[in-house]
């Protein structure tokens, strides 16, 4: 194999010594020398280093290497893998591993994700933003340390989002009135869901939340809410909610109901002007 990637016969071969393979790069003759070294001492060494074809192109190699004693005389046995496959798939996952987690710090939303114990592992700007923690501050922390979500009426702590999602497997969003606490102490309404993160076997490795500040949308929402229910002029409530509202009083346990009509004197001709 050696004669296949160098190029080389037997008798080339035999006039070099190990170091003359790898004198071509500095670096890597001084890791050939400290394992040279490591096996004289222990008997035993591995590394990783490339060698020259016969093409002259460097090819990765995974060397082991040990010595032992024959007929009374001491030899040093080496062998090398060829780890050109496995350098381009490491290479190639490498690759992958960095468009995702750029694609992930790029998203609009914000996002945390955990280890399975709910250590904090990654967060994109926007959830630095949104939370008021920075990257370097929160990797290692417990999520509810800092995301933490309460109710908006009862103001009590909303339930460990991350071990729901790891005891039961499933993509869970948020209930509806839900606050962020910032760092500073300042509330934010936010919407979010969580979902498991998995490895090829299906074994939950982790937790990935993605959540946004809510604030606008529920204002938009409480307008139309509001003005489904009111006179947009006055203010006052409207035959819709007049509607609903006898719908909703309209069982035993209220009765008897009376109403009460009253009139506003002019209005008519305010309202026909």
């Amino acid at each position: 194999k050696l004669k296949e990637i160098t190029g080389n016969t037997d008798e080339e071969l035999s006039k070099l010594s190990i170091q003359d393979l790898f004198s071509f790069d500095d670096e890597i003759l001084n890791i050939i020398r400290e394992g040279l070294k490591k096996v004289k001492e222990s008997g035993y060494a591995d590394a990783e280093a490339e060698i020259k074809d016969k093409e002259g192109i460097r090819v990765p190699m995974y060397f082991t290497a040990c010595s032992l004693n024959f007929s009374g005389k001491k030899y040093y046995v080496g062998m090398g893998t060829d780890i050109s496959k496995l350098k381009e798939t490491e290479k190639a996952l490498s690759e992958s591993e960095e468009r995702l987690r750029i694609t992930l710090l790029s998203v609009g939303d914000a996002f945390i994700s955990t280890d399975v114990s709910g250590k904090i592992e990654m967060l994109n700007t926007v959830a630095e933003d949104l939370t008021g923690w920075k990257k370097k501050e929160a990797i290692g922390m417990p999520l509810e340390k800092v995301f933490n979500i309460v109710n908006e009426f009862t103001k009590g702590k909303c339930e460990n989002i991350v071990e729901k999602v790891i005891n039961t497997g499933n993509i869970i969003e948020l209930d509806n009135h839900t606050l962020l606490v910032k760092k500073n102490g300042e509330e934010i309404p936010i919407e979010d869901s969580a979902a498991p993160i998995k490895d090829s076997n299906g074994n939950i490795k982790g937790c990935i939340i993605v959540f946004r500040d809510f604030t606008d949308k529920k204002e938009r929402q409480n307008k139309i809410r509001f003005l489904s229910y009111h006179d947009e002029l006055t203010g006052l409530y409207n035959r819709r909610f007049y509607e609903e509202e006898l719908k909703r009083l309209d069982t035993k346990r209220n009765l008897p109901i009376s109403i009460i009509i009253g009139d506003v004197n002019g209005l008519k001709l305010v309202n026909d002007t």
